[in-house]
């Protein structure tokens, strides 16, 4: 995932605070990064999963956002994430 760019659009949305925004960027590997903000957006609730959703088409990141549909269905459905 860019993580860049959707934090810039989560800032601008007001989703993510400034010591977020930086927390996510201090982290030092793209893994951490994508865990960092995964993590703080879970916790903001359902307003930040529906603008992080739409940040990630915003930035042609189709793969995450189809992949995340996906294993929101499965706990949905109560099936398994492939």
């Amino acid at each position: 995932m860019a993580v860049e760019e959707v934090v810039v659009r989560l800032r601008a949305n007001d989703i993510l605070t400034p010591h977020q925004a930086d927390s996510i960027r201090a982290e030092k590997t793209p893994y951490e990064k994508n865990q960092k903000l995964t993590d703080i957006v879970q916790k903001r609730g359902p307003e930040a999963f529906s603008c992080f959703m739409k940040s990630l088409t915003e930035t042609c990141q189709k793969n995450v956002f189809d992949r995340l549909i996906e294993e929101r269905k499965a706990i949905v459905e109560g099936g398994n994430v492939r």
